[in-house]
């Protein structure tokens, strides 16, 4: 997570930075990879639906300096 990148300096990264986590985070849920099962394990509502990834995807491809 936070070794990666951290969302709490997300403005201090260029935009080309931003753009590639955006297309990581997306690529990692599309697989499968995330969340974590242990992560899913111990928090409620962590479930990645076509809902929560079209939102993902909204705001991914929307303007680069909002979060």
């Amino acid at each position: 997570g936070r070794q990666q990148f951290n969302f709490s300096e997300w403005l201090t990264y260029p935009e080309e930075k931003q753009q590639k986590i955006k297309a990581e985070m997306i690529e990692e849920i599309e697989k499968g990879n995330m969340p974590l099962a242990g992560y899913v394990g111990i928090h409620d509502n962590t479930e990645i639906t076509d809902e929560k990834l079209l939102i993902l995807k909204t705001w991914a491809f929307a303007a680069t300096d909002s979060i």
